[in-house]
């Protein structure tokens, strides 16, 4: 599946195998 970087995430799985679901502010994103 295609790559969308810091999209909205419950936890790594949901990211790509490069991000991890990092909390940023109020939300969790996939982030490096």
């Amino acid at each position: 599946s295609f790559c969308i970087p810091f999209k909205p995430c419950k936890s790594d799985e949901n990211c790509c195998k490069k991000f991890k679901c990092k909390t940023t502010g109020i939300v969790k994103l996939c982030r490096w």
